[in-house]
This record gives structure tokens, C-alpha cells and sequence, in this order.
């Protein structure tokens, strides 16, 4: 059967560097195979981290969280770029926006596009070779930046989270509806020009922890055909508590349950076939058998 005809799924650990254990979180998981790859916010703190694990791991396949908000409130960050007000892109206090509604009330474009490319040339310089490039909170998706989005992943020809089902994550996103004509002809003109998009996007669910095994059963075995980019933010127990104590419980449990029951071995059992989104991008549908 072609693997076009079956059921792909790249597991990402969104949100590296935000402190010490999700980087341990991600390099655990990625040893037992139950995540393909994470997603690094340049912005934060433990940003030297990531570029430690990878210097030491360099098989890791790191991407970057393009980051434009900020929303805790006692643990924030601000841009690598700029502290001008003017910019658009930090409030009163000098850190970035705390939501996307906020982002898009004040943005300048310039700033904005100086700011991601700053994110990922920091990387870059820092050594990690990037394998994609998504975005922390939908910043690149909304509608005034996901042009400079794609511009980024066409200037360092890398695969961007863009999924081609767009409608689930606009509303994930609260984009209005009005919309949804302006990405499908995006999604079109990428297609014409042979640009691969993930059919699915899924973020993490946010299930309680008596129901979270099931429930992540029921998400993984339920998968349509296709391919399908699911975004975990698996931690470890620890800063986490303090940066988010009222559903820091997610994250935590994302950790234990995906290192102890959704590992590579139950993936092929279920027939489910992982990778990262830089293979899946590279991957030759027409001749690729399973």
C-alpha cells in the first residue's frame, strides 16, 4: 500500500526552553521514541538549553516556536530585537503581548518579520539545524503575518506548520470566519506549486488526568488517513508548577503518559507511521512503501 493511503503522524514537543523540563521532557521522549521532534522558543530563558541537548544529541530534530506573545503572568520574555514601544510588539512593560488579540491591536509588519527572522538566525548561529518552523499561539497563522510566515519557511527552505484542513485551527485560533476564503487560496497556490502541507493539525487536548490515557488513546487510534501534526507539551514535574499551577497537570501528564504507553513500539502496532515534519516534507509519496 502507498504511504499516502496510510495514517502519518509527527509528534512535536512544543515550547522548548520555556524552562529545564521540557527540554528534559522532549530529549526523554525522543529516546523512547514517542516524539519525533520539538519546537524551540528562541525568546526564552532556557533557550541555551536546547542548543546544549542539541550540540550533544545533534540527531535531534529541533525546529523553531516563532514567538511574538507572552502569556504568563509572573514569567515572561521579551524580543531578541527591539525595546522601542513603537514597535509594536511589547506592551507597557516592555515584554511581548500576552495574546494573539493584543499582538494584532498594535502590530507593525516590519518589526514582526525582524523580529522571527532574528529568532531563527539565532538559532542557526547557535548551531542547531533547523527541521521546520512553527509558531507559539498561532502567531504566525493569523492573517497579517502569515505571509511573512511562509516568506521565512520559502527563505530558509524549510517546512512550515501550515495545515491544508485550515478551518479546525482558525477556530482554534478565534480567526474569524470572514477568512477562511483568503487561506484556502493560500493553501491553493501552495498545492499548485507543489509545497507539501500536513492535512491535520491537533494541539494538545487538555484532558484531566483520570481521563487524559483514554482519552489520548481514543485521539491516536481515532486518526483519519492522511498526515497529521500533533502538538504536545509534554514537561517534567517541577518550574512547570510555578509557571502555570493551574494546569501544569497537563503538561506533566503529557510527559509520564507518552513515555510510558505511546511509545514507538504501540505507534506500529496501531499502524500509525511517525516522523518529523522536515522527512514527511521530503518523503516521495509515488514510490514509498510500508
Amino acid at each position: 500500500m502507498f504511504i499516502a493511503k496510510k495514517k502519518i503522524l509527527i509528534v512535536n514537543v512544543d515550547d522548548l526552553g520555556l524552562d529545564i523540563g521540557s527540554g528534559e521532557a522532549f530529549l526523554e521522549l525522543q529516546k523512547y521514541g514517542s516524539v519525533n521532534s520539538g519546537s524551540v522558543m528562541v525568546p526564552c530563558p532556557w533557550f541555551s538549553q536546547i542548543v546544549e541537548l542539541y550540540r550533544t544529541n545533534p540527531h535531534l530534530s529541533i525546529g523553531i516556536h516563532l514567538t511574538l506573545t507572552s502569556e504568563w503572568q509572573q514569567y515572561r520574555w521579551r524580543p531578541l530585537t527591539t525595546n522601542k514601544k513603537s514597535s509594536g510588539l511589547i506592551d507597557d512593560d516592555g515584554f511581548f503581548w500576552e495574546n494573539r488579540k493584543l499582538l494584532r491591536e498594535n502590530l507593525n509588519l516590519r518589526s514582526a518579520e525582524i523580529e522571527l527572522n532574528a529568532q531563527i538566525r539565532t538559532a542557526l548561529n547557535a548551531g542547531i539545524q533547523i527541521t521546520h518552523i512553527d509558531c507559539h499561539m498561532g502567531v504566525g497563522i493569523i492573517p497579517e503575518l502569515v505571509n511573512i510566515y511562509l516568506k521565512l519557511g520559502m527563505k530558509y527552505n524549510l517546512p512550515i506548520l501550515l495545515p491544508r484542513n485550515i478551518e479546525k485551527t482558525l477556530k482554534l485560533y478565534k480567526i474569524e470566519e470572514s477568512w477562511l476564503p483568503y487561506y484556502k487560496k493560500i493553501i491553493s497556490n501552495l498545492e499548485k506549486k507543489h509545497y507539501r502541507l500536513v492535512d491535520n493539525f491537533q494541539i494538545t487536548p487538555c484532558f484531566n488526568s483520570d481521563k487524559a490515557i483514554k482519552g489520548y488513546e481514543e485521539l491516536l487510534t481515532s486518526l483519519n488517513q492522511g498526515s497529521t501534526f500533533l502538538s504536545l507539551h509534554a514537561n517534567k514535574k517541577g518550574a512547570i508548577k510555578d509557571i502555570d499551577p493551574i494546569k501544569y497537570y497537563v503538561r506533566v501528564d503529557e510527559y509520564n503518559i507518552f513515555k510510558e504507553y505511546f511509545n514507538h513500539d504501540w505507534m506500529q502496532k496501531h499502524n500509525i507511521i511517525t516522523m518529523n515534519l522536515k522527512d514527511f516534507w521530503n518523503l516521495d509519496f509515488n514510490s514509498s512503501r510500508k
